[in-house]
């Protein structure tokens, strides 16, 4: 079986030395590295995808035009799947020649329902290749809060009215839509039955599957000792869901906490947090901040006691899956959430995971940094979640529906 994963954003190519430093596009002037290797959640989650699926299928991922170096530049050994480039703006809400002149060459096509990008194009494919769509950022939550960042509601009206059909029409012509958690589970299931894939056929089971995000082992060998303060890490970019606000307004009086934003403005999206949230650095003159990004987070990570997110209380809360959260727990981190997170239904992340409140959140902090034994997780524990979120587990019923169509 020959897999095509479309990855709408960079995944992190192993550049070779001859590299050249700077990407030159539409007049604009890039570093190669931000652009080429410095993966957003998107591009992490495709690649993962394609490393345990290469290991039983022909897998390629393909790379946005604008994210590609070109082929002479990869660091191919250090990959065990394929890679190539297709013209990202051309298929962005549109029908893409290029991109349907690759897609015709693949038995199974997988595609992240997140930017429009391949939407059309993939739901035009012939009915003998099978479509698997990963719903795990469930577009039509997110989608609205994404288009905040246009001020006239007029704009983001005219978007929602162009984008939704296409969705929909990604979303029938799937065969199989995978999800990452149970309460992502729910709203397929009801978007399935809304898309007539209840029938006569179908009672006993819909074409949905859970392909939770997995972990790394990169728990730490030698914990980094604070200096008797709870010290915190807000790790990663800021977007319109998020809340940082009120987490920096619980903090700033508090004197056995300390946070620190890591990575808050990602490279290649440094509009939003320019514009919206760099005042709350400005205003709260306490909190370290750090705007740049890390491409080895694990030796940064091991210097805290626990990460922390504080989300809106939306609606995209309640069926979230952050990629963040697995990373930390990944270098073996507890994560601190406001209430309202469906991770904290997944009985195996439940030990791990620690709520706060959603509107005050400083009582809840000073009774969990007061105790830090609460935070700390055992390397036994950590196994345990390691073993049931490790990739090759996560993906092993993928493979196994792959396996069954190509055995049919």
């Amino acid at each position: 079986m020959k897999i095509a994963i479309i990855s709408q954003d960079a995944i992190r190519l192993p550049l070779l030395p001859s590299t050249p430093k700077h990407k030159t596009e539409n007049g604009s002037t890039f570093s190669m590295k931000d652009k080429c290797s410095r993966a957003t959640a998107l591009g992490q989650r495709a690649q993962h995808m394609a490393e345990v699926l290469a290991e039983e299928f022909d897998v390629t991922v393909l790379v946005p035009d604008l994210n590609y170096p070109g082929e002479e530049y990869i660091d191919g050994t250090l990959l065990n799947f394929k890679t190539i480039s297709y013209n990202w703006f051309e298929a962005n809400w549109k029908f893409s020649k290029n991109l349907n002149d690759i897609l015709i060459n693949f038995d199974v096509v997988i595609i992240q329902t997140t930017t429009g990008t391949g939407f059309k194009n993939v739901s035009y494919l012939p009915k003998d290749v099978i479509v698997i769509v990963d719903g795990w950022v469930p577009f039509l939550v997110e989608f609205p809060c994404a288009l905040l960042s246009y001020e006239k509601e007029e704009v983001r009206k005219d978007y929602w009215n162009m984008c939704v059909p296409q969705y929909v029409e990604l979303m029938t012509r799937a065969n199989l839509i995978l999800y990452a958690n149970d309460a992502q589970g729910n709203f397929y299931d009801g978007l399935a039955i809304s898309l007539n894939k209840l029938n006569y056929n179908t009672y006993q089971k819909l074409p949905t599957m859970k392909v939770p995000y997995g972990i790394e082992d990169r728990y730490p060998l030698n914990k980094k000792q604070t200096n008797g303060k709870t010290k915190l890490i807000w790790y990663g970019s800021i977007y319109p869901w998020y809340n940082p606000f009120i987490l920096a307004d619980a903090i700033k009086d508090m004197t056995s906490v300390t946070i620190d934003f890591v990575g808050v403005e990602h490279p290649r999206f440094k509009k939003l947090y320019k514009t919206q949230y760099r005042e709350i650095f400005e205003e709260f003159g306490s909190i370290n901040y750090i705007t740049g990004y890390n491409d080895e987070p694990s030796e940064m990570l091991y210097e805290y006691d626990a990460g922390i997110i504080i989300a809106q209380d939306w609606l995209e809360n309640k069926y979230s899956n952050r990629c963040r959260i697995f990373d930390m727990l990944s270098n073996g981190l507890p994560v601190i959430m406001n209430e309202g997170s469906p991770l904290f239904k997944e009985d195996i992340l439940q030990p791990v995971l620690f709520k706060v409140s959603s509107t005050n959140p400083k009582a809840d902090l000073e009774r969990l940094c007061g105790s830090s034994n609460e935070l700390h997780v055992t390397k036994e524990f950590f196994y345990t979640i390691y073993r049931e979120l490790s990739w090759s587990k996560c993906l092993r019923p993928l493979i196994n529906y792959i396996e069954e169509k190509n055995n049919a």
